[in-house]
């Protein structure tokens, strides 16, 4: 996925940054995917080490089901994770399509609830 590029764009906030700072995040967690779904790329997405990876991670922001970054309401609780979801509210995904669709659902339902 990103083996033949210097830079690469976070599909979150849209931003490019050298490789190494680009991770190949899955949008299911690994630990609930099956074998299967680890190996789907439409189940990865690149998410930079700058806050959008760990932010998506934990389910302090999702993507709706029509591909836009929303803030969840787990940010309340910390004003400093708000002020960095909220930078991203609204933020087209990139490469969001309906292979993927079903994966982002399962992040909404099972990681942001």
């Amino acid at each position: 996925m990103l083996s033949d590029s210097d830079t690469f764009t976070c599909a979150l906030c849209g931003r490019d940054f050298p490789v190494r700072f680009i991770r190949a995040a899955h949008i299911k967690r690994r630990s609930q995917a099956s074998r299967e779904e680890r190996l789907q790329m439409s189940n990865i997405m690149p998410a930079c080490l700058l806050g959008c990876d760990e932010l998506f991670e934990h389910g302090y922001i999702h993507v709706t089901d029509t591909g836009h970054v929303a803030v969840s309401d787990k940010t309340g609780e910390h004003p400093a994770l708000k002020e960095a979801a909220d930078q991203l509210a609204g933020n087209s995904v990139g490469g969001y399509s309906e292979h993927r669709a079903p994966y982002f659902a399962w992040h909404r339902n099972s990681i942001v609830q």
